[in-house]
């Protein structure tokens, strides 16, 4: 179980290069040169900077998808590069969550297994029961409600989904874990205008209110993603139907048993303070963000007034 601190994750001295394609002497290019970085409970934190500058090799390597590089990354003061291959792999799939530009969602599945997707990876660690549960059912829906995405049926094939309605499953699915992190690669690059002004609205909520819906369920009195009356007496059975035969989850228990957020019991028992770190060429995201950074040449500085907007226009 994560701890009190504010601090959910910390860099230390990271430094990553490469070797230098474009020349024949060998020489490396260095992408991150020292980077020390708190990333603070509640956050919402922009990456900044040009193509090629290191923004996605920086979220990889705070989310413990890299780790060929010196330094430290702690979570919780614990080295993620000190972990086994098992241990990140855990950390990944129940502490971090992740959106990606490309959306990468499975086609063959419908909208409510790709969002199950984390859960079942869970259960499948624990080798638990894949029966869905009456709590991860509620879950799935509430998530869906919360991007906006209420009235669209679980058992829906993503094939027939809008780039705008991929993104936001793919966001669904991020959060439906109750992640500690968020980390989000370009999450409006692909996105109308319209698209892009909810999912910023999205992430903004999700680090003001937690990762955890309320009691009372989202936007329950007609706020933006929805009337959740509209599909409140959905019938369990057919959203379990909507998760394939048998379910793709398994038992509750599992979730929290030794895991790394200990016991999160059912939505709406408590919110968990959620960190959002996204790399974005977005203004509008980044002007929605509480701290902007920009990584150039290696090195990582906080951007705002006159040079927040030179780095927005790069």
């Amino acid at each position: 179980m994560l701890s009190s601190n504010d601090v959910l994750l910390e860099l230390v001295r990271v430094q990553k290069s490469f070797l230098d394609g474009e020349t024949s002497s060998g020489a490396r290019r260095t992408i991150l040169g020292g980077i020390d970085l708190e990333v603070h409970a509640g956050a919402l934190m922009a990456i900044v900077g040009a193509s090629g500058a290191g923004k996605s090799t920086l979220l990889s390597v705070m989310s413990g998808l890299d780790v060929v590089f010196d330094g430290e990354v702690r979570l919780n003061g614990r080295a993620i590069k000190a972990m086994s291959d098992d241990e990140r792999a855990r950390l990944r799939n129940e502490a971090f969550g992740f959106v990606f530009q490309s959306f990468h969602l499975l086609e063959h599945l419908t909208v409510a297994q790709n969002v199950a997707l984390p859960l079942w990876l869970v259960k499948r660690s624990a080798k638990s029961s894949k029966r869905a549960t009456d709590d991860e059912t509620d879950r799935i829906r509430e998530v869906l409600d919360r991007v906006g995405l209420g009235d669209v049926s679980p058992s829906a094939s993503v094939r027939r989904l809008s780039g705008g309605e991929r993104q936001r499953v793919a966001m669904a699915r991020a959060i439906v874990h109750r992640p500690h992190i968020l980390f989000a690669d370009e999450p409006t690059g692909n996105l109308d205008d319209a698209t892009s002004a909810l999912v910023i609205s999205v992430l903004d909520d999700l680090r003001r209110r937690g990762s955890a819906p309320s009691d009372r369920g989202t936007h329950g009195d007609g706020g933006t993603h929805g009337d959740r009356g509209k599909h409140a007496d959905r019938s369990k059975d057919a959203d379990r139907g909507a998760l394939g035969d048998g379910g793709m989850h398994g038992d509750r228990g599992a979730l929290g048993d030794g895991g790394m957020h200990g016991d999160r019991g059912a939505p709406g028992e408590h919110s968990v303070r959620c960190a959002v770190v996204v790399a974005t060429h977005d203004p509008r995201l980044a002007r929605r963000c509480d701290r902007v950074l920009r990584l150039e040449k290696g090195r990582l500085e906080e951007v705002a007034g006159d040079a927040l907007r030179d780095a927005l226009a790069d």
